[in-house]
């Protein structure tokens, strides 16, 4: 009797002590995901002030001395899920800055490159998935299935950036919550009577072809602009659209930079 008992002691210890191992191993292999109250931008901020002009022109060299420190970011934006108690703005500006932050990755990664869509062929926006919020998502999910269709916001076209001369300037400073409607309406504005980006008139205008690319965003197009434009256009008023710029939004040298003009914040 005291033999059979002392087999079945040790029989339940190696039971235990293999269970515990299993339940390790599959510790090990799960993701932790986080759903905070708030989440800090803190360290993509800082980052943006050092290496992003007041016009949007990206210091990449000086971001890719930093992969590091942005890598880190990314990490932390890969485990955190939004929480149902995160404010709408606070979600949209959580995504926004993940989009952006991204994109200077991937660029810094194959740097120096005279343009993204010369990595992996293009495919970034398409196929590169990538772990945010506890899911694997491409560049265009965020930006389509996510930012527009789940919150429905057309002013993020003017926010998120795609490293391109010709998109919407990178804001040199991390998208909040508590700010974000504000800076949606002033990089909205600012964009659209850019002249670098858009020509209105009241009966043509020549207009960025994110307007082209995402007209079912913006609804009526002609109406949308007028929101926004102290020159309204007609309803008959003609529309051409600008060839789209995908050299990288680099930064130049100090004579390049004194040119540029608007879309400071």
């Amino acid at each position: 009797m005291k033999t059979f008992t002392k087999t079945k002691t040790v029989l339940m210890t190696v039971f235990l002590v293999l269970s515990i191992s299993t339940l390790q191993l599959r510790a090990q292999s799960v993701n932790i995901v986080r759903m905070p109250e708030h989440f800090s931008h803190q360290i993509f901020d800082k980052l943006l002030q050092q290496y992003v002009s007041e016009v949007g022109k990206v210091d990449y060299e000086g971001f890719k001395s930093k992969q590091a420190k942005l890598k880190s970011y990314l990490d932390q934006l890969a485990i955190t899920v939004p929480n149902k108690n995160w404010h709408r703005d606070e979600q949209i500006a959580f995504w926004i800055n993940a989009y952006n932050a991204h994109v200077i990755y991937m660029v810094t990664q194959a740097y120096p490159v005279a343009s993204i869509i010369e990595i992996d062929g293009g495919r970034l926006f398409t196929e590169t998935k990538l772990k945010i919020a506890g899911q694997f998502v491409t560049l265009n999910e965020i930006e389509n299935d996510i930012l527009i269709q789940r919150f429905y916001e057309p002013r993020i076209h003017f926010a998120i950036n795609n490293s391109a001369r010709s998109c919407p300037p990178l804001m040199a400073k991390a998208w909040t919550g508590d700010k974000l409607n504000m800076e949606l309406n002033h990089r909205t504005y600012k964009f659209i009577n850019h002249k670098r980006y858009n020509h209105i008139e009241a009966d043509a205008a020549r207009l960025s072809k994110i307007f082209l690319w995402k007209a079912n965003d913006f609804k009526e197009i002609k109406t949308y602009i007028n929101k926004y434009s102290p020159i309204n256009m007609s309803a008959d008023s003609q529309i051409k659209y600008i060839e789209y710029d995908w050299k990288l939004n680099q930064q130049g040298n100090h004579s390049e930079q004194r040119v540029e003009t608007a879309l400071k914040d």
